[in-house]
């Protein structure tokens, strides 16, 4: 990212940011749900765009975090799931249940065939279309689909508008998306033999009403509230239980690439075709890389301040450390608004699968006597004035032996012989 600098003739100088630059702040600021749809309209406008190999499938519950080291804010969309779906279930049905719930991708995908459930865990196949039904039926719209095309066929079941444009948009869906996104809308009409508004005003209704992919912040039907999906997951790492691995899930969710396929398509091809389809793949690694930069800048914020307020991240909120956003701009070399940018909106499951705002994170310096309220709250066995002084002054609080027994009398705190 650079600056441009602006000279005018009375000798002056300006300094003013470049495009690219206020692309990027604006990309960086954006949420989670915003993304997701700028990713969907990219998908439909370039063709050269695809979603790589999706990642291997998380276990069940993984939303939800371990056995919470305290209470969590709200379970996970499949601990939900789980749950809702056990009342309805005979026990029989249980781990059928645990291995579909186990076999969803980050995009809500179901990534097994029903038979291949039923010989997992002894079964009749019959029994996990059941179990398979009910998860969907529980589930976002589109939820536990095998892809895209079903995920979207789902979703037009509810769809409320015109019958003969509902069916238009389902015969696209089931074999046409491909010259949909490439906007060939002619050939289209030809082949389904449609006028050419028919096939836009189908397009418009997919590309309105319609989600690729049945995320995590959709509702889940039965009268739940939507659950709180994190943009940040922090673990312990399986090998190593003391490192902190923080992950983001809107980069394993939206993660994009240029297409092999159509880079090699592009060979096959000449003149104004050819000028198209480079034209397509140009801003394909554009939008790719941007993309990438805004998750890179996020997860170094995140894993400095993380790493900083790791007792917080372990133990809770008495563990937090004075820090402010100023403070990791400085430690990363970066702006201070591009910290508050990355910050503003964000939230992170913790390893006891507690729920919090990033921002919680900071937190400006404690007055002395807070700080002292919070030592005497945390010992594990009673702190003399003097440790209590050397503790203090440890934490940039520079106070004698003397000023701590004053505060104590302030805060109506005893003596460590009567704590």
């Amino acid at each position: 990212m650079t600056f441009e600098l602006i000279t005018e003739g009375r000798q002056a100088f300006e300094l003013r940011p470049t495009a690219a630059l206020v692309a990027y702040a604006q990309l960086l600021a954006i949420s989670s749900g915003e993304i997701e749809r700028l990713v969907e309209r990219e998908l439909l406008a370039n063709p050269a765009l695809e979603h790589p190999e999706p990642p291997p499938p998380r276990p069940p519950g993984w939303l939800a975090g371990p056995a919470p080291c305290e209470p969590a804010d709200e379970p996970g969309l499949l601990a939900q799931l789980a749950r809702d779906a056990r009342a309805s279930l005979p026990a029989e049905d249980h781990p059928a249940l645990d291995f579909l719930l186990g076999s969803i991708d980050d995009r809500g995908f179901l990534t097994v065939e029903p038979e291949a459930v039923a010989g997992a865990v002894g079964v009749a196949v019959q029994r996990v279309r059941v179990v398979h039904a009910l998860v969907r039926e529980l589930g976002p719209l589109g939820f536990a689909s095998r892809g895209v095309r079903e995920c979207l066929d789902a979703q037009l079941d509810h769809v409320d508008a015109a019958p003969q444009l509902v069916a238009l948009a389902r015969r696209l869906v089931a074999s046409s998306l491909a010259d949909l996104a490439a906007g060939r809308y002619g050939v289209l009409a030809r082949r389904l033999g449609v006028d050419r508004a028919r096939v836009v005003a189908a397009r418009d209704l997919i590309r309105s009403r319609l989600r690729p992919y049945p995320v995590f912040d959709a509702p889940l039907r039965g009268g739940h509230e939507p659950p709180r999906v994190p943009e940040i997951v922090v673990e312990l790492h399986p090998d190593n239980p003391g490192e902190l691995v923080v992950e983001l899930t809107e980069e394993r969710r939206f993660a994009l690439r240029v297409s092999p396929a159509y880079d090699e398509l592009r060979g096959s091809l000449d003149g104004q075709e050819r000028t198209r389809a480079a034209a397509q793949a140009t801003s394909a690694r554009a939008f790719v890389r941007r993309l990438q930069e805004r998750w890179s800048t996020i997860r170094r914020v995140v894993e400095h301040t993380v790493a900083y307020q790791r007792a917080f991240v372990l133990t809770g909120p008495a563990a937090l450390r004075p820090l402010t956003r100023a403070a990791v701009a400085d430690a990363l070399g970066i702006h201070e608004s591009t910290v508050s940018r990355a910050v503003a909106g964000r939230s992170v499951l913790l390893p006891c699968g507690r729920v919090v705002e990033l921002k919680d994170f900071f937190r400006a310096s404690l007055s002395t006597q807070e700080a002292l309220r919070e030592l005497i709250a945390r010992e594990t066995h009673p702190l003399s004035d003097d440790e209590l002084a050397a503790a203090l002054n440890t934490g940039g609080h520079r106070v004698a032996r003397r000023t701590v027994a004053k505060y104590r009398g302030l805060l109506a705190i005893p003596p460590s012989g009567r704590r």
